[in-house]
């Protein structure tokens, strides 16, 4: 591989429109929160379920979906099933 050399002056120019890129780059738009709606996580509250595994999964399932805490109370009942969704 050949080394490519350059002034400070052209390295300062490479930053420069490097940075200039950047700052012209519209940022993407995040969505307004979103719901459990299509989380496949499920908890039947059976013996043989990690609970702290469903919980941790819909916990990174939530943060990811920008899921409010509201809109999230709301919708965990959509993740029980079985006895759990007894509860």
């Amino acid at each position: 591989m050949n080394a490519i050399t350059m002034s400070q002056e052209q390295f300062n120019e490479l930053i420069q429109g490097i940075r200039g890129e950047f700052r012209n780059d519209p940022l993407p738009t995040l969505r307004e929160g979103g719901n459990f709606a299509r989380c496949t996580a499920r908890f039947a509250g059976k013996k043989d379920q990690d609970v702290n595994a469903f919980i941790a999964t819909i916990e990174i399932y939530k943060e990811c979906a920008q899921i409010s805490d509201t809109i999230a109370l709301k919708g965990l009942p959509l993740l029980l099933e079985d006895l759990a969704a007894t509860w």
